[in-house]
């Protein structure tokens, strides 16, 4: 890890020393803190878009590949960061309204999709009802 050689804090701070360097072990702390609270926003910002995905999947029985497409396609169609996509997909699915920018960029990547061509830009060979997940299978023994 690469620190910086001389920090200063804040004359502004009130607890602050008035601009004095700040230590090399307390230049450590504040870096480790910094990564753990980084990591840590990763860790529920990656499971965010994993339910979201899953909302995805679950909506339109298409492969995890093409949810995770429609979520990116979103994202840049719409300049919104993906975890706020992804966190405006999962309120959907708990019944809150998304805004109208979003539901049009989602209905366009759906649309894209039912249409054969996936929201990455690739054409998909399959048919519609390919697409469509098979109904669980029922009976003795499965």
């Amino acid at each position: 890890m690469v620190l910086p050689t001389h920090v200063s804090v804040r004359k502004s701070d009130p607890c602050s020393g008035a601009g004095l360097p700040i230590p090399e072990s307390q230049r450590e702390v504040l870096a480790l803190r910094d990564e753990v609270a980084g990591l840590k926003r990763a860790l529920w910002t990656h499971a965010l878009i994993d339910l979201a995905r899953g909302v995805v999947m679950a909506t339109t029985g298409c492969s995890a590949e093409t949810a995770w497409a429609v979520l990116v396609h979103t994202s840049q169609h719409t300049n919104i960061k993906l975890h706020t996509i992804a966190r405006l997909v999962v309120d959907a699915a708990e019944g809150s309204e998304p805004p109208a920018v979003v539901r049009e960029a989602l209905h366009a990547a759906f649309t894209d999709y039912e249409a054969g061509v996936s929201p990455s830009g690739d054409t998909d060979d399959r048919t519609p009802d390919d697409r469509r997940p098979s109904p669980p299978a029922t009976g003795p023994g499965t």
